[in-house]
């Protein structure tokens, strides 16, 4: 009898623990699957109709357009501050990867995601309105997006510079590029 009592006991360990083996890979592949997703997701490609451009002072990079043959309009929801979601968190990524935003990707849109975006509308020279519409949308994953920067400055100079070793900069002080953009700067030619 004694024999019998540890032999279901040992199935029922061995069950338990094939359960939770089980349960761990199927958890594992959702969200394998859910990441694959956002991934995809992160990385739309908009139609070249709906890309316009918008006057910037700051040097942007010229995607070449590739030949389509039929544009298929993408759509882009707005988002702002207070919104949450899988949306939020891959926009959130987004300005992480571009240097506009710190910290971890959360999912929900207060201020830092907000003050990160109007940095980043500043630099692509968009309205810094703090909202995701479709204009913001498109630049933040169209490819040709500006990454913020440390930027350095003479005090008083109307010149940023990309290096801090320019041969017209001495004793520069630092600045994000955002800043920069945003007090009216220009790129020094010598740093380009």
């Amino acid at each position: 009898m004694r024999s019998r009592t540890r032999l279901n006991w040992r199935l029922i360990i061995f069950s338990a623990a094939l359960i939770l083996v089980t349960a761990g890979v199927v958890t594992w592949m959702i969200l394998d699957k859910r990441a694959a997703d956002l991934a995809a997701m992160a990385t739309p490609t908009p139609s070249p109709a709906l890309i316009t451009a918008a006057p910037s002072s700051t040097p942007r990079p010229t995607p070449s357009p590739e030949p389509t043959e039929s544009p298929v309009p993408t759509v882009y929801p707005t988002v702002r501050k207070g919104d949450r979601g899988d949306l939020v968190m891959i926009i959130q990524q987004r300005l992480i990867n571009l240097g506009y935003l710190t910290g971890r990707a959360d999912g929900d849109f207060g201020s830092r995601t907000q003050q990160a975006l109007k940095d980043y509308q500043a630099v692509q020279g968009l309205e810094e309105d703090g909202i995701a519409g479709p204009k913001t949308m498109i630049h933040l994953f169209d490819g040709s997006s500006v990454p913020q920067a440390t930027v350095y400055r003479m005090p008083g100079d109307t010149v940023y510079h990309l290096k801090p070793y320019c041969p017209l900069v001495h004793g520069p002080e630092e600045i994000r590029l955002s800043d920069a953009v945003r007090q009216g700067l220009t790129e020094c030619p010598e740093c380009r």
